[in-house]
């Protein structure tokens, strides 16, 4: 039973309890896509305002040391955002010289009937 000392569940519990429970009508709207990310970042944001307000939380509330597997995964996400966003770059193929002179050449019914073929400059 709770106490009237009890601070009841912390809000990053609440926050997943409440997502999980609203997994349907995410679904029904098309928002599952959006509340895992969304979950995600919330959730980073809420870890590093608690890192960032430690030397102001009382000793025993105070967030501990990043486990090593935590720093790998950072790490591991930082490096595929990195990769993500040059490989396209990386990948694309130059461009060709022909497509930075591009010639246009006007059509008249005058030049179309130049060489009396009927077609463009007598191509055929």
């Amino acid at each position: 039973m709770a106490t009237p000392t009890d601070p009841g569940p912390h809000l990053a519990e609440r926050l997943i309890v409440s997502t999980i429970a609203a997994t349907w009508i995410l679904w029904l709207a098309g928002g599952l896509y959006l509340a895992g990310p969304a979950l995600g970042w919330v959730l980073a944001l809420l870890v590093a305002v608690s890192y960032y307000l430690a030397p102001a939380l009382p000793a025993d509330q105070r967030p501990g040391p990043l486990p090593g597997a935590i720093w790998a995964w950072l790490i591991g996400m930082a490096a595929m955002l990195a990769i993500a966003m040059t490989l396209p770059a990386i990948l694309r193929p130059p461009k060709p010289a022909y497509a930075a002179a591009a010639v246009v050449v006007a059509v008249t019914p005058a030049a179309i009937h130049a060489e009396g073929t009927g077609l463009p400059f007598g191509l055929f």
